[in-house]
């Protein structure tokens, strides 16, 4: 099985770096750009087998936009939303647009992996 290429779209600094290192020592190959607009650019012109994506971005972007955007390019990915606001109401919105599975923070990188890996990629 190819290793699964994932866009990790995460406006923090640390916490990309922790997750794309974490996600990387799993076998996965990771993108992990530092700005939303340039992981959409990438989005256009890269294949991509999973999302990851924060919820809360910056420059009036946000997950569920982010979805629509990528899902243009590659209709079958696996979306993983994370977001410290995953209440129940977030979490149906985020199902409702598309989003495979939605991860409270503080999270688990263990929870990233298996949803990876449980998700026919």
């Amino acid at each position: 099985m190819e290793c699964p290429k994932v866009l990790l779209i995460e406006d923090n600094r640390l916490v990309r770096w922790w997750m794309s290192k974490t996600l990387t020592r799993e076998g996965f190959l990771v993108v992990a750009p530092p700005s939303v607009d340039e992981a959409l650019r990438l989005a256009t012109t890269s294949r991509f087998d999973v999302l990851v994506s924060d919820w809360r971005l910056p420059d009036g972007h946000d997950g569920l936009k982010v979805l629509t955007t990528v899902r243009r390019a590659f209709p079958r990915i696996v979306s993983i939303l994370i977001s410290a606001e995953a209440d129940a109401e977030l979490t149906e919105r985020a199902l409702d647009a598309g989003f495979d599975r939605v991860i409270q923070k503080p999270l688990e990188m263990s929870q990233i992996v298996e949803a990876i890996k449980s998700s026919a990629v």
